[in-house]
């Protein structure tokens, strides 16, 4: 059985953080999750909360949820 989430394009991307350090995520609209993360909204994850996210370094789309994570 397929789950909907596996048949949507998610992608994978890291962002550097402004002291040096790296987060990983996945998501299915990257834009507004990088919107999220760097307006530090109640949405931004809690890591990049206490390490804020300097810039964007890789991102990769595949097709479905279990390959992005």
């Amino acid at each position: 059985m397929t789950r909907a989430s596996d048949s949507k394009n998610w992608t994978l991307y890291v962002l550097q953080t402004v002291d040096d350090f790296y987060y990983t995520g996945i998501t299915t609209d990257l834009e507004r999750r990088l919107k999220e993360h760097f307006s530090q909204g109640k949405k931004s994850a809690r890591y990049l909360k206490a390490h804020p996210p300097k810039k964007l370094v890789f991102n990769f789309t595949v097709e479905g949820h279990s390959l992005a994570l």
